[in-house]
């Protein structure tokens, strides 16, 4: 029954691995389900080590009991049905064709930038070549910009017109004027001009 459970996550785990990296490459966020998420993963985390712990017990003692392996048995069961709920969350964001980061560790970076320009304002966060990058905004709350797949790039800007550097490479910024932010399923998404000579 365990070996079949251990099974059962590593398949999970992999089909997680393959959907993230797929969506990854979409480079899309949305705040609201990435604290779900978050949440989910930190979860899973806290069984994986709780299983790890009672592991290395049992290695250590070369025993095995039934109270320990009913206890065991639990610690799979929750992980596995973690694993379904973060499924059916990917299912719905790539549903959605939204994106999320592939690694916990991009993932508190996100949400601590996220949570960062809120508390300052007027700012979004902008996605270049897959990195999060803070920049000004022409509208007051925040919002997360999307990047449809017919755009070819997507560069920094300040919202006062000013040019500003993009990876501290000021012939790769764009005026703020030449983005647009269009509405797009309640969420924004920043379209550069036509007539933009950069892009």
């Amino acid at each position: 029954m365990i070996l079949a459970t251990l099974r059962a996550i590593h398949a999970r785990l992999q089909a997680l691995r393959i959907t993230l990296k797929a969506l990854r490459t979409r480079q899309i966020v949305i705040p609201a389900t990435l604290k779900e998420l978050r949440a989910i993963l930190r979860a899973i985390n806290a069984r994986l080590r709780a299983l790890c712990v009672t592991l290395i017990a049992l290695r250590a003692r070369q025993i095995v009991i039934p109270a320990t392996l009913k206890e065991l048995r639990a610690i799979l069961r929750a992980i596995y049905a973690r694993l379904r709920a973060l499924c059916v969350t990917l299912k719905a964001l790539r549903a959605r064709q939204i994106v999320i980061p592939a690694t916990l560790k991009e993932l508190r970076a996100t949400l601590r930038a996220i949570n960062a320009r809120q508390k300052a304002g007027r700012t979004g966060i902008f996605i270049y070549s897959g990195k999060y990058v803070a920049v000004q905004a022409s509208i007051g709350l925040l919002h997360i910009p999307v990047k449809p797949p017919s755009d070819s790039d997507f560069k920094t800007a300040r919202h006062s017109g000013r040019k500003a550097a993009a990876f501290s490479n000021p012939k790769l910024a764009i005026d703020s004027d030449t983005i647009t932010p269009v509405v797009n399923d309640g969420f924004w998404k920043w379209r550069i001009d036509a007539n933009d000579p950069l892009r």
